[in-house]
């Protein structure tokens, strides 16, 4: 297990009635090749995730936030009102964000590292692999090139990314958009980010992570039908009119 001081990477975790998948994520981003720091943001009426928490806390070296964030209009958790509450504690020079069933293989944050080397205001994204809720892999999902242009048009960029701390604050983080776009509140942060000089964005073909795709997912719920599928990408494409216009 690699942990420290020394660490150039924060893994912000959310968690959410994932206390079955939580050792397993917990122990993927500790056992990474470089040195991390990892905060978990758990909803704080989620006993069983908390109980878990505690218990790994006694071998894993983490900080551990509690949040109250909720839903207006369901109960849910507010994904990215945990997500800014673990930005707020941040104090690496980078960070990105994990899911809390979700497997980092051992070097992907020293890949991630590698890819942003040398850009002042780096977006990186390695490829991933769905699996089932066992872990056994479905599909694999490969970065595409990225051209600014595509992005203007509402074209994908993946949830999981290596940034820089200090130009995820500048842009306001993951809560302050003027706009609440619900699940792609992480798409409006990104575009946010592209806005800024020296943005550079870095897609790997490198599988990175293994993606549990369990029944209650927000991806397995967003792509049961065509119909969603194009209602996801018309959404995109609406937060790149706001912020890019055309």
């Amino acid at each position: 297990m690699v942990q420290g001081t020394e660490a150039k990477v924060t893994v912000v975790m959310p968690t959410y009635q994932h206390s079955q998948y939580l050792h397993l994520s917990v122990f993927s981003v500790m056992g990474q090749s470089v040195p991390v720091k990892l905060i978990v943001v758990p909803v704080k009426d989620d006993e069983e995730s908390i109980r878990v928490i505690h218990n790994l806390m006694r071998s894993v070296p983490m900080t551990f936030y509690p949040s109250e964030m909720r839903w207006v209009a369901a109960d849910k958790p507010d994904v990215f009102g945990q997500m800014q509450q673990g930005l707020d504690l941040v104090d690496t020079e980078y960070f990105t964000v994990f899911g809390s069933d979700d497997f980092m293989l051992p070097n992907m944050v020293q890949r991630m590292l590698f890819h942003a080397k040398g850009i002042e205001n780096p977006v990186v994204a390695l490829s991933y692999a769905t699996t089932y809720e066992d872990l056994t892999i479905k599909a694999v999902h490969y970065n595409k090139p990225f051209k600014l242009s595509k992005q203007m048009k509402g074209s994908y960029i993946p949830d999981i990314c290596l940034v820089k701390t200090k130009y995820a604050r500048e842009v306001g983080g993951f809560t302050k958009s003027g706009t609440d776009y619900g699940y792609l509140n992480h798409f409006a942060f990104y575009h946010r980010l592209l806005r800024l000089d020296d943005c550079e964005v870095e897609l790997s073909r490198d599988i990175g992570f293994l993606y549990r795709q369990v029944p209650s997912s927000r991806h397995a719920q967003r792509y049961k039908t065509k119909q969603d599928i194009n209602l996801h990408k018309e959404k995109m494409k609406m937060i790149a009119k706001h912020y890019w216009g055309g």
